[in-house]
């Protein structure tokens, strides 16, 4: 039993670190995509896009979850 919920505690920090690097990743290209046309507007729209690509990365990579 235990060994079992280690396992399982251990795939859920995979799934978090996972995500998180994904979201990282997605905002410093939407950054990127963004600079170019709206300095400003990437940091006052951050929780716009960071809920944007959240849903994108998990339908990306998970298209049942959606």
């Amino acid at each position: 039993m235990p060994a079992k919920k280690e396992q399982s505690s251990l795939q859920s920090v995979c799934y978090f670190l996972r995500e998180s690097l994904a979201d990282c990743f997605l905002l410093s290209l939407l950054e990127l995509s963004f600079m170019s046309f709206q300095p400003n507007a990437v940091y006052g729209r951050y929780s716009t896009l960071k809920k944007w690509q959240i849903v994108s990365y998990r339908h990306f990579f998970n298209p049942d979850v959606i």
